[in-house]
């Protein structure tokens, strides 16, 4: 169930708490602006999944401003905080229903998300969202997935969407997605 504020004040109390429980956040959300500025593509179009405050995507379209940037949530709260930020587009979408990216009316150049696809579902609903995801990606588009991951031999079924890199790129590969690879392991 998203979860939903009643003002702005608990929305950054939140994120920021978020930030300072897994301080890696910030070398992650650095690798992945790195990698979006290094696109060579004109006013590109990114969307992220599961977008909460919509701190990444600020620092997208501070470094990118000709960007079209599309922040995906479940919580209204969050969406409309979201788009309060000039140059980005908050809409609210359950992504435990993969059917919600054909709201996305053309193909995107990078699909990001941060910590989140945990919240979707168990390895099945993840696996569909990367489908999902291939579909809507431009022919030389990106996916970039960061998320709490468990060694190859911690399966927990208690958390059933925490699941070992290697699951990640295995099913990455099996979706369709070329050059699959892991950039950055933090924390």
């Amino acid at each position: 169930m998203p979860r939903e504020f009643e003002t702005e004040e608990e929305i950054v109390t939140w994120a920021d708490s978020l930030d300072e429980r897994w301080p890696e956040r910030e070398q992650v959300r650095a690798h992945m602006l790195d990698t979006l500025i290094d696109l060579s593509c004109t006013q590109p179009t990114f969307v992220e999944l599961c977008s909460g405050d919509g701190r990444f995507a600020r620092r997208v379209i501070d470094a990118l401003p000709d960007a079209r940037y599309v922040a995906i949530d479940g919580s209204a709260s969050l969406c409309r905080y979201v788009d309060t930020h000039p140059g980005v587009d908050g809409v609210q979408a359950d992504l435990r229903d993969v059917d919600r990216l054909t709201i996305l009316e053309q193909t995107v150049d990078a699909i990001v998300t941060l910590q989140s696809l945990h919240d979707v579902g168990d390895g099945e609903a993840i696996s569909r969202l990367y489908s999902e995801s291939l579909k809507t990606l431009a022919e030389d588009g990106i996916l970039l997935a960061a998320d709490f991951v468990v060694p190859e031999d911690g399966f927990d079924p208690d958390r059933s969407g925490r699941l070992p890199i290697s699951w990640h790129l295995e099913t990455l590969k099996s979706a369709g997605y070329r050059d699959v690879v892991c950039s950055v392991e933090a924390g």
